[in-house]
């Protein structure tokens, strides 16, 4: 289970991104943050595929206030020519009622997946 308030959110999700079949694509480093770009080829999809594209950035107010915060950007794509067709969401981490909601909106998004890997993982196929 993630916690929504643990300091190792980011990289909580990451890795659930990983669990669910998501791959470190692009990562592109910019002035104003990280960009990385993971992709991830459904079978259930067959001419579409899914981009999470997360952007991570400091702000601050004045040098008084600092904070890292990191977008998730969910995107899903044509195999055909990499066109856009939806994008379930967009969404910061720097609000707690968001992490809630990037967290159901995976969970909900990628239940056959998940569910696999669980059923996998009590049947100890993986090590």
């Amino acid at each position: 289970m993630i916690d929504i308030n643990s300091e190792t959110y980011i990289e909580d999700i990451i890795e659930l991104l990983k669990i669910i079949g998501f791959y470190e694509h692009e990562e592109k480093r910019t002035e104003s943050g990280i960009i990385k770009e993971y992709k991830y080829h459904s079978s259930l999809l067959y001419e579409k595929h899914y981009r999470m594209v997360t952007f991570t950035y400091h702000n601050s107010i004045e040098d008084i206030y600092k904070r890292t915060s990191t977008e998730f950007r969910l995107y899903v794509n044509t195999n055909k020519n990499g066109a856009f067709c939806e994008s379930p969401f967009q969404l910061s981490t720097h609000i707690e009622e968001n992490r809630k909601l990037i967290l159901e909106k995976l969970n909900s998004r990628f239940v056959n997946e998940l569910t696999c890997y669980n059923r996998a993982k009590k049947l100890d196929l993986f090590e």
